[in-house]
């Protein structure tokens, strides 16, 4: 048995020399079928798995690392330190190779192969055989198939990593390093490692001493408890410079790493052995599994679940006392690693929702979980139920009972008191051959609507703290302490499509525009040509069902143009609505606004949508909020605003990136005297700097006032286009000459005459 030391060596150089050769084929024959190339990865990816399953029998046989580490000899005590650090990393690594072989192209798993995984590797294939004496003293001596897994493993991931490194030097040579690059290394590193804390790592950094049962907070104690809570904010924290892709990948490694993680905690070989009993059907266990599933496959209605019925479930087992350990004493090292394994359920469906992985949960998916929590408590009062009578069928003298859940123990109901235990006494009982099924029935309704009330409180208290964690985030992200909109995919980054005017001083260009809708056989609009100029404050009138809202919409490009074509400074809406839309504003007649933000979150939105630099933002919204005085009302969310309030706003929304045309579609109705003074005011100094403003009313007197021309439209034509002042010249009052105009077509000469 002496060579099996021999064989240790051996494998990591077979593996290694494989490796390279696979290499060298692969790098000198690019013709070679992909499928070939799937092929070998997927085998390496089963071998990995299968290694990193049978390495983690180590969790078990940590007792010679911890008693080598704690004696009298520092430096050995060190090494032993060290080591334990390494096999935590060789498992965050292991995790990052599975991924990398499905995710090939992704520069962050490939910065940190380069990094972080190949120097590790290697470290830890030189303290192999360190290792392999401080878990097991005579496993170099003796076959072991943890200690091969292990080898093989750690082989694995220094001739893999090895040779992405290679691939990186000979054939990509990208070696660039940007800023977001080290951002997303670090938050990727750190929320791998996180959720890769094996449970043996403490009690081997800290020793058993540190655990000792007792009743006060030692260190040891109040670090676990403190990290379970700082670790939600700090994978947040970090999460804010990344893209929504590079969230997903992490957070589905990390979802991965607890699951793995939490199986040898609930000892495989339990479960294979006496699988009604040690199967992880209690709630909180089901989580480890469900979230990688939602955040591999993106499954919606599923993580809704864990959010609000997991969640709830791991809170309850995390802070009620409940069987393992020593029962007097709640912070002992069992409750130590208890509360490790749950902060994955709890902390990931929170996670999903405050990176914004996973939209802001409604009422309607609230309900779904709800749905999903009523057919996983039928299932578990069923399924303890039958174990419970297949175990008294079969094991003679059993007096116990199989509680999944705890809903067929008394567990909870000795903490509730006397009343509750008197409940339990009702039973139903079902006679199925042999088996003799009992369900409690008044217990069991009991318990599953006073959880589906605390779950119904859950969503309550959701949706406060979103309110609150959102209105946060928003407030940091626009005072400039976290990114901004502009980290969204460059495909819908225009910046460069911000042309303005390049056609010279032709502003709108309206020609031949016809509108008809699908449900209609007679035309909206027919026909209508304008040509509008820079300088020029342009008011359109018309009866109600007349086209202006038609022209309107089909101008700020909401809907296509059936024929002919409209174009703002030079671009025409349907061909190139990106640059038209760039050098427009549109205030609509109603506006839908996002009543749970803030004005300055509101505005800051916009104005990140259409890249407007900060200090150019600040200084124009200074300028309207002192000319619309709403300096008090800013901070206050939308939803507590006036009517005349919120059109100001849309107002200030519109004119945040200074476009070259204003539009508004009935901007005056509504608004007191002193609003309405305020928008002209705004209106006339606009037109002064060389812009239009375009929009219609049906208060003639307003737009006497402002205006300096106006088209009247009638039928879905302009059956008039006249200049103001040439109406003043000839002492023409404008709603005379409008009713007039409506009423009969009268020709311009006629009047003029």
């Amino acid at each position: 048995m002496a060579n099996i030391s021999v064989l240790y060596l051996i494998i990591p150089i077979i593996i290694l020399s494989l490796g390279i050769i696979c290499y060298v084929i692969f790098q000198f024959k690019n013709n070679l079928n992909s499928r070939l190339i799937k092929a070998l990865n997927l085998t390496i990816f089963v071998i990995l798995v299968l290694a990193y399953i049978f390495s983690t029998l180590y969790q078990g046989n940590d007792f010679d690392l911890v008693s080598g580490g704690s004696g009298g000899n520092f430096l050995n005590r060190q090494l032993n330190h060290f080591i334990a650090l390494i096999g935590w990393g060789v498992s965050a690594s292991t995790i990052v190779i599975w991924f990398y072989i499905f995710y090939p192209h992704s520069k962050t798993l490939k910065n940190i192969i380069t990094y972080f995984i190949l120097p590790l590797s290697l470290i830890a294939l030189v303290l192999l055989p360190k290792t392999i004496y401080a878990y097991d003293r005579s496993g170099l001596v003796e076959f072991n198939i943890a200690i091969l897994a292990l080898v093989i493993q750690v082989s694995l991931l220094f001739t893999y990593s090895l040779v992405v490194v290679l691939k990186k030097i000979i054939h990509d040579r990208d070696w660039a390093f940007s800023k977001q690059d080290i951002y997303n290394f670090i938050f990727s590193l750190i929320g791998i490692l996180i959720a890769n804390i094996a449970f043996r790592l403490p009690k081997i950094l800290f020793s058993e001493t540190d655990f000792i049962y007792k009743e006060d907070l030692g260190f040891v104690h109040r670090f676990y408890i403190y990290f379970a809570f700082m670790a939600f904010f700090l994978i947040w924290f970090l999460s804010r410079k990344q893209t929504k892709e590079t969230k997903f990948l992490i957070l589905q490694m990390m979802a991965v790493s607890m699951m793995v993680v939490f199986v040898p905690f609930r000892n495989i070989s339990s479960m294979i052995a006496s699988p009604m009993d040690n199967l992880p059907l209690h709630l909180c266990h089901t989580a480890m599994f469900f979230m990688p599933l939602c955040y591999i496959f993106k499954w919606k209605k599923l993580f809704y679940f864990t959010l609000y019925i997991n969640v709830l479930g791991t809170f309850f087992a995390m802070f009620i006392p409940t069987e393992g350990g020593t029962a007097k004493y709640l912070l002992d090292y069992f409750r130590i690693a208890f509360w490790q394994n749950h902060m994955g359920s709890l902390i990931m469906p929170l996670l999903g929702v405050a990176t914004g992985v996973f939209a802001r949960p409604r009422f309607k998916d609230f309900l779904h979980a709800i749905i999903g929590f009523s057919i996983y408590f039928v299932f578990i009062v069923i399924v303890n139920s039958l174990f419970t009578a297949i175990k008294v069928a079969t094991i003679p003298g059993y007096s116990g009972s199989v509680s999944f859940f705890y809903v067929n123990s008394d567990y909870i109901a000795d903490y509730l008191g006397v009343w509750a235990v008197n409940i339990r006494k009702f039973s139903f009982i079902i006679n199925l051959g042999s088996l003799r099924l009992d369900f409690r029935y008044y217990y069991i309704l009991l318990f599953y609507l006073v959880f589906t009330a605390l779950a119904f409180g859950m969503y309550y208290l959701f949706e406060l703290t979103f309110d609150t964690f959102y209105t946060l985030k928003r407030s940091l992200r626009f005072i400039g302490h976290l990114p901004k909109i502009s980290t969204i995919p460059q495909r819908v980054r225009w910046k460069k499509s911000f042309n303005k005017n390049t056609k010279g001083d032709q502003m709108i260009k309206i020609t031949n525009f016809s509108k008809k809708y699908a449900t209609s056989k007679d035309y909206a609009t027919k026909d209508i040509n304008l040509t509008i100029y820079p300088g020029q404050v342009f008011g359109i009138l018309g009866p109600n069902g007349s086209g202006k809202s038609t022209l309107i919409k089909s101008m700020v490009g909401i809907q296509p143009v059936s024929s002919g074509s409209i174009e703002i400074c030079g671009f025409d809406i349907d061909k190139k609505p990106i640059e038209a839309k760039s050098n427009m504003g549109f205030v609509p007649d109603n506006y839908a606004l996002y009543e749970k933000l803030t004005g300055r979150e509101y505005v800051n939105y916009f104005a990140d949508l259409y890249l407007v630099p900060a200090d150019q933002r600040a200084s124009r919204v200074n300028y309207l909020l002192n000319i619309f005085e709403l300096e008090q009302s800013y901070d206050s969310l939308i939803r507590t605003y006036s009517h005349g309030m919120k059109q100001k706003i849309s107002i200030i929304v519109a004119l945040i990136h200074k476009p070259k045309v204003w539009i508004l579609d009935e901007p005056l109705v509504g608004l007191d005297p002193n609003s309405v003074y305020q928008v002209k005011q705004v209106m006339q100094q606009y037109v002064k700097d060389g812009n239009i403003v375009f929009f219609s009313s049906h208060i003639i007197d307003i737009v006497e006032k402002i205006c300096d021309r106006i088209a009247i439209i009638k039928n879905g034509q302009i059956i008039d286009d006249v200049f103001i002042k040439d109406l003043t010249l000839q002492g023409i009052n404008l709603e005379e000459y409008y009713i007039n105009k409506v009423g009969q077509k009268i020709k311009m000469s006629e009047i003029f005459q």
